[in-house]
């Protein structure tokens, strides 16, 4: 018999029931969270979706995936990339959706994330500005090629996510928010990219449209970090003046069951029933029971 007497045991009343509260400063179109982030500034913008018309809403994920990598009107995509190894330790972009609970509203923002070390701050934060002010989908080459790359990582991600894609499927006419999350990061994307490659449509004239709209607002940042590196991010972005919108306008389908057929040795399943909100009394249990 095994002697656990070493072992180290965890009880309830080891954890201290005090709540850590992180103070938030907001000065216009800047949030700043001062954190000790162990020599790392992490920073990152968020623009609402609101102004987006709907018939061009499925084509927000691949103008996020391609906003960090088509190239600037300074930078080719050779040199943004260079740029961004340079200047940081990782960036990316993508959209999401979800419901307000409070009010019913369907909340969608595009964000662009980045982390980098303190001597790369100031040029960090440049660097976003120039892919907010300058990005260029004007190459219809580079457009064409990371089309083609952004299905492929879809595809290639089936098997791996069936389970995921599966109940975001099953879930998505449970209330709006859940039908766009679907329309952009499920199934429903992958067949909507696929189409639109078939069509041929002109991607560099739909995806300037679509960056017009999207980017009539100007971003919310958010810094994290430590004093001094807040600092200097907040002076650079002191410079210019921004606003936030509202939220957007998305639909709900019908309750009904939906199936995808793709390429795989693998089929997937998943049921959606709708419950209580997190604020019930029985949302503790039921999140137990799942």
């Amino acid at each position: 018999v095994e002697d656990t007497s070493c072992l180290p045991r965890l009880k309830l009343n080891d954890i201290d029931r005090k709540i850590d509260k992180v103070e938030i400063e907001k000065d216009k179109n800047i949030i700043s969270i001062e954190q000790n982030t162990n020599g790392l500034f992490y920073t990152g913008f968020s623009i609402d979706l609101a102004g987006v018309q709907d018939k061009e809403q499925m084509l927000l994920p691949f103008m996020a995936y391609a906003l960090t990598k088509a190239g600037t009107d300074k930078l080719s995509k050779s040199e943004l990339s260079k740029e961004i190894q340079k200047k940081s330790s990782g960036m990316s972009a993508s959209v999401f959706a979800k419901t307000n609970l409070k009010n019913g509203f369907t909340l969608a923002r595009l964000t662009l994330s980045a982390k980098s070390l303190p001597v790369n701050v100031s040029p960090l934060i440049q660097l976003c500005q120039e892919i907010i002010e300058n990005h260029n989908f004007n190459t219809e080459k580079v457009i064409s090629s990371l089309l083609n790359e952004y299905i492929a990582r879809i595809e290639q991600s089936v098997v791996d996510q069936g389970h995921f894609y599966a109940m975001t499927m099953a879930a998505r006419n449970i209330d709006a928010g859940l039908n766009l999350s679907e329309n952009w990061n499920g199934v429903s994307q992958l067949k909507y990219l696929r189409k639109i490659k078939k069509e041929s449509i002109d991607l560099v004239e739909a995806l300037r449209k679509l960056s017009s709209q999207v980017f009539a607002s100007k971003p919310l940042f958010v810094l994290i970090g430590e004093s001094e590196e807040l600092q200097t991010a907040k002076s650079v972005l002191s410079k210019e003046e921004n606003k936030i919108s509202a939220s957007i306008k998305a639909g709900v389908g019908k309750n009904t069951n939906l199936a995808i057929a793709t390429d795989t040795d693998v089929s997937f399943c998943a049921e959606a029933i709708k419950v209580v909100k997190i604020g019930h009394k029985d949302a503790a249990a039921l999140l137990l029971l799942s």
